[in-house]
């Protein structure tokens, strides 16, 4: 661990530990972070299974293969890709279903291959989908069909749920590969709702400007997502006992991923989940 000199609110790395610092208290903030991310990935992937249900579910309305439908779509699919300008973010797309397809060794896909030439209805090609791609399609879909989906997480701008799955998906990707969490300032920070919309969110408001790039606000989002997503799995009261047992190191605690000093006293961590889950809930938004 490197000995951060402040200046202007960056921190400068150098070659010395800080008075009281050992190489004991660096393992230590290193397993905090690791273990941090395996709670993070648990919470993650109960999210994008909820988000893909919902998708499936609007989509399958209007047939098993209408996902492929460009019609059915908003314009944001017909945007040039990043990577080849001549195509298409939705040709992209398909692309990589086809190639997913393709290589998949699920029964399921194998079955589709040998009986359908590949063409597989939505239910099954969206099990197929990596994260990006799942991200990326709810980019794809019409204003209407992100308001429903949106909706059905407790959220009146879809806008917001494309923001908070910008930032899940930079997350879950440094969780992935191992990165670190710890004062990490994330590029993509989601969108704050307003404190009219869901009070929960008040006290975010009240953050520098440095900790609203930092963890705590994402994890604030993916508490509140989760009291839809997965009610009663009890991961804001883990994510509360993980940071209460933040390991005894010299200058070090909770503030260094953006939590304010009486985080505890919020709802999203002293409250047990009490929505309904999502399939037992109304299809319609509210």
């Amino acid at each position: 661990m490197r000995s951060p000199a402040h200046r202007e609110g960056i921190d400068t790395p150098s070659d010395e530990f800080r008075p009281g610092f050992d190489f004991q208290d660096a393992v230590d903030l290193y397993t905090h972070d690791r273990q941090l991310r395996l709670i993070l990935m648990d919470a993650i992937e109960r999210i994008e299974v909820a988000v893909r249900v919902q998708i499936a579910y609007q989509l399958g309305k209007g047939g098993a293969f209408a996902y492929l439908d460009k019609s059915m779509l908003g314009r944001h699919c017909d945007a040039p890709s990043r990577s080849d300008p001549s195509l298409t973010q939705f040709d992209e797309f398909l692309s990589k279903l086809n190639t997913a397809i393709r290589d998949s060794r699920e029964d399921v896909a194998k079955h589709y291959r040998q009986t359908y030439q590949g063409q597989v209805p939505i239910w099954v090609a969206i099990e197929l989908w990596d994260f990006g791609m799942l991200s990326r399609y709810f980019q794809f879909l019409d204003v209407p069909d992100r308001e429903f989906v949106a909706a059905q997480f407790g959220l009146n701008r879809h806008k917001t749920l494309v923001s908070w799955r910008e930032s899940t998906n930079l997350v879950r990707n440094i969780c992935a590969h191992h990165g670190r969490l710890f004062k990490r300032q994330l590029v993509n920070a989601p969108k704050i709702p307003k404190s009219a919309e869901i009070p929960d969110f008040r006290h975010l408001g009240e953050l520098r400007d440095r900790d609203r790039t930092r963890l705590y606000p994402l994890l604030c989002v993916i508490a509140f997502l989760l009291r839809t997503a997965a009610p009663g799995s009890g991961w804001n009261r883990r994510l509360a006992s993980h940071f209460e047992q933040f390991p005894d190191v010299p200058s070090s605690g909770p503030h260094d991923y953006g939590f304010p000093a009486a985080w505890q006293e919020e709802s999203f961590w002293n409250q047990a989940e009490t929505q309904p889950p999502l399939d037992s809930r109304t299809a319609s938004p509210s």
